[in-house]
């Protein structure tokens, strides 16, 4: 695996590389410009880039990615210490394959290289039925790929996501018939689920709203799991639930 590191700061980028390289990774160049990303990608193609959203120069990272796709259909993976809504939505126009939040551990930079080489590959190779009526941009909206307990990653659909549940740097995704364990924190899982219907309500747990049955006080319910709502999260949260009305003004 031939990886291209882009970050303007020397110490994080140095030790990346030296982090990446210990797990075999091959790493053929730390540069912190959009021209020398170009220059680099153009040259000797990687198989991978990870790009810092803020980097030197005029040009940012997430008009670098685009750059980068102009020239070749790469996974791209964005590091960042940031988490506003804004820059995650404009990230994502750029179509990442994964996105780490800084300060990140040696762990979430092998999860997320896996997830976003299975990412990337399961949909640039996935058949398109004869009936036309598979579309790439609707697979990057509509599913991910998780890890699985049999290995390697699995396909779920967001639709089906009930819940995440974070205990420090693991979160447990869960379905109606399943649940998977990611090695990362749920601030780094919730930076890519930027559909509107996924809203953190708590220190613990981001929830899908449309499985939400029942709300009372601050307790919520996803079919008999009872998940309490923070206090700093319940603003939020309420203003995403749209409630009938007793009287009209």
């Amino acid at each position: 695996m031939r990886i291209l590191i882009v970050e303007d700061e020397t110490l994080t980028a140095a030790d990346i590389e030296e982090k990446l390289t210990a797990f075999g990774y091959e790493i053929i160049g730390t540069v912190r410009t959009y021209e020398e990303a170009i220059n680099v990608v153009k040259k000797d193609l990687p198989d991978l880039v990870l790009l810092d959203i803020k980097i030197a120069g005029n040009k940012d990272g997430i008009e670098t990615a685009k750059a980068i796709n102009q020239i070749a259909q790469l996974p791209i993976i964005f590091l960042t210490a940031h988490s506003e809504q804004a820059m995650v939505k404009r990230a994502m126009l750029a179509h990442p394959s994964a996105y780490i939040l800084k300060p990140f551990r040696t762990e979430d930079f092998v999860i997320s290289i896996d997830l976003a080489i299975h990412n990337f590959y399961a949909f640039q190779n996935q058949a398109k039925p004869q009936s036309g009526w598979w579309d790439t941009e609707k697979a990057l909206k509509d599913a991910v790929f998780v890890p699985s307990k049999q290995g390697g990653h699995e396909k779920v659909w967001k639709q089906d996501i009930l819940y995440l549940e974070a205990d420090g740097y693991i979160s447990t995704l869960y379905t109606a018939d399943s649940h998977f364990v990611i090695s990362t924190n749920i601030k780094t899982i919730e930076a890519q689920l930027t559909d509107p219907t996924f809203i953190r309500i708590s220190k613990q747990h981001l929830v899908n709203l449309p499985h939400v049955r029942r709300i009372a006080n601050s307790s919520l319910w996803i079919r008999d799991k009872e998940l309490v709502i923070g206090r700093e999260y319940k603003e939020a949260f309420f203003e995403k639930i749209p409630k009938l009305k007793t009287k009209l003004d």
